[in-house]
């Protein structure tokens, strides 16, 4: 791919119109490509997602970038089965992961490898891929000044068309983690969800699951140059208001520090009209990695 089509100007767009401009990581770094780039990129996407529906390999339960998927896939099915639990008189554990700069930290050569040997892509094809990721620079622009143009050697383009499909083949063996725990899970962009249903005599066992679980993740990321959002990250505990009582005293141990606190409700996290849809919910904030992979994190 020529490089003058892979110069991106970033034009810097507040995640959200009510917080803090003054903030860096308030702000998202949106890629504006030249418009040959984008029909490029359009055709290649086209043809890499047919290649990947046909033989099979997109994940199951991501629903981002996907024809007949969205929000609202995603969060159906997530409802449908908290409240499936509720009325058998379970609990869940419900864990928010979010990543910091999900799109940015993709390593070239670690994605390049992933769409050889998990994806069968290979050749002439793998080759322009590496072309596409290589060799890529970007400058700011605000208001007509503009900064010097530096190199880019690591991430994918966001506001590209090949970005998020790149980034669903980078990330995919989270789900085969979260699988070897028996663990449910639904996957949006960089947004994973997990959760587990259990009795009150299964607390300490979901508890060393989910654990154990997170642990494996962070270790995964740390390898591959992610890196959870602590901030944005949350482990909500849910149940019916008619079994709140056995619930007491439920906490989720996720690192070397015993968390807990209040949420809102359900409703807020899910936003669905869920008529009649009552639970309490407490949210424990994630503050951390596990404490098995503390020592292999600098």
């Amino acid at each position: 791919m020529p490089e003058d089509l892979k110069i991106a100007i970033l034009s810097p767009l507040l995640k959200k119109s009510n917080i803090d401009f003054e903030s860096f990581t308030n702000f998202r770094p949106v890629s504006n490509l030249k418009f040959l780039s984008k029909l490029i990129e359009k055709s290649v996407s086209g043809q890499l997602n047919n290649y990947l529906v046909e033989n099979d390999l997109h994940e199951q339960y991501q629903s981002a970038y996907k024809a007949f998927h969205s929000t609202e896939t995603a969060l159906v099915k997530i409802t449908n089965d908290i409240l499936l639990s509720l009325d058998r008189g379970e609990h869940v554990f419900l864990l928010l992961l979010d990543l910091s700069a999900a799109f940015d930290t993709v390593s070239h050569s670690l994605l390049l490898s992933r769409m050889e040997k998990r994806f069968g892509i290979s050749g002439i094809v793998l080759k322009w891929f590496e072309s596409y990721l290589s060799n890529r620079s970007q400058f700011v622009n605000i208001n007509g000044t503009r900064s010097a143009t530096h190199d880019v050697n690591i991430g994918v383009p966001q506001g590209s068309v090949l970005g998020p499909l790149l980034y669903l083949i980078y990330t995919s063996p989270l789900a085969e983690i979260i699988n070897r725990y028996n663990l449910k899970y639904h996957l949006f962009a960089d947004d994973t969800q997990i959760y587990i249903s259990f009795n009150t005599t299964d607390v300490a066992t979901s508890k060393q699951r989910v654990e154990d679980c997170v642990a494996e993740i962070c270790h995964w990321m740390n390898s591959n140059e992610l890196k959870l959002n602590h901030d944005k990250t949350e482990i909500m505990l849910i149940h019916s208001s008619y079994v709140a009582d056995k619930s007491a005293g439920i906490v989720c141990r996720i690192v070397y520090k015993t968390i807990n606190g209040m949420s809102p409700r359900l409703w807020n996290i899910l936003p669905l009209d869920i008529h009649n849809f009552r639970c309490d919910v407490r949210s424990l904030p994630f503050y951390g990695y596990s404490a098995t992979v503390q020592r292999m994190i600098e």
